[in-house]
């Protein structure tokens, strides 16, 4: 998943270590209000994704403190607030792209029986056109005797906020949009050799399917096949050039480590909004300063499921997409942290229990700051 995408904490371990954060000692003589179950794989993959660098699995850390604790920069813990990021501008709509500047790349793999991916149309022509609508799909050749259902995904893409993507409003020369499909179940006598695409426009696209890529598996022999298309949604893009990257690692600094074991401390009321700390630490070796203007982090928490042809199998129930108020701290210097108050809505609907707490800074940068965590539910 690229950094900002959301990750789900307690389904798998988060590709990405974080450092636990100790500001208020009073904090670790507190009970632990929430434990897993003995041998929890939900239990494992948190420990995993959260804990401290340099502290291996199995290790126990001794009576006291969590290890390791930073050096801050200053005690004092800078004050959140809510202003939230500006959208970017909507474009003029563009007249509907036209099969003629339009060029297909197809993209299937196996999935559980199925054939899972989608076809990228990008604009070669030289004005800007529009993708909105439904893309309808058919087939071209084969033959199966129980017939095709061709049906549609209702769900939309998901976006990540903080990212710029192409609107399909406007798709600029050179800029694509992806069409998801699977497809199920061919019990035909003969492979169709293409796809047939036709846009809200009424113009049509013809995409051949290679050698190889065939058709999915014959699951339920006298049964119709399926064909699931989706909306025309923005495709992931490319990492962020390096020169993008921040030398900054985040946490959350209610997440502890005790005598090996993890104490999750952000606690909420669906309903109610969920304050919380993260700690910036600068991990270069020189100063590192904001600028003129603080960079947008993004939260999220909760999840949802998705659709089987969105890269992710769940995405939060909630997010929210403010700017850092990096003003009171211009410079952070090497090797020490920063405290930043946070708030979060917790959102009706989550689950009792624990729900996945995702932290991104800068999200558009390459593989920006992240912390990882859990918001328990305590009551309704």
């Amino acid at each position: 998943m690229r950094a900002g995408a959301f990750a789900l904490v307690a389904g798998g371990a988060v590709a990405i270590v974080v450092a636990v954060v100790v500001s208020q000692p009073s904090r670790l003589s507190a009970p632990s209000r929430f434990s897993f179950p003995p041998g929890s794989p939900a239990k494992r993959a948190l420990i995993e994704s959260i804990r401290p660098s340099g502290l291996k699995a199995g290790a126990r850390t001794p009576h006291g403190p969590p290890v390791p604790t930073y050096a801050l920069q200053s005690r004092r813990v800078v004050p959140w607030i809510s202003t939230l990021a500006q959208s970017p501008p909507v474009p003029r709509l563009a007249p509907s792209c036209r099969a003629d500047e339009l060029t297909a790349q197809l993209e299937l793999q196996g999935a559980t029986q199925n054939l899972v991916g989608g076809i990228e149309l990008t604009n070669r022509g030289s004005e800007p056109c529009s993708l909105l609508g439904r893309v309808h799909l058919g087939l071209i050749g084969g033959s199966d005797p129980y017939g095709v259902d061709f049906l549609t995904d209702p769900t939309s893409s998901p976006v990540q906020p903080g990212v710029p993507l192409p609107s399909l409003r406007a798709l600029a020369r050179g800029q694509s949009a992806f069409v998801g499909l699977v497809w199920s179940n061919w019990c035909g006598q003969r492979t169709p050799s293409g796809l047939e695409l036709r846009f809200p426009s009424g113009d049509e696209i013809t995409v051949t399917l290679e050698r190889g890529e065939g058709a999915p598996f014959c699951a339920a022999p006298h049964h119709r096949s399926q064909l699931t298309v989706a909306r025309a949604a923005q495709p992931q893009q490319a990492q962020p050039s390096n020169a993008t990257q921040l030398p900054l690692t985040a946490a959350i600094v209610e997440h502890q480590f005790y005598e090996g074991e993890l104490r999750p401390g952000v606690y909420g009321r669906p309903g109610d909004t969920v304050d919380y700390e993260i700690a910036l630490t600068n991990s270069s070796t020189q100063p590192f300063r904001f600028g003129a203007s603080c960079p947008t982090y993004l939260e999220a928490t909760g999840f949802r499921r998705v659709s089987p042809m969105s890269p992710a199998s769940f995405l939060p129930l909630h997010t929210e997409l403010h700017v850092l108020n990096c003003h009171p701290v211009p410079t952070i210097r090497p090797g020490l942290t920063v405290l930043f108050a946070m708030h979060i809505l917790f959102p009706r609907g989550v689950k009792h229990g624990i729900n996945p707490l995702t932290w991104t800074l800068a999200p558009a940068t390459n593989s920006p700051p992240f912390a990882g965590g859990v918001i328990i539910a305590t009551g309704r």
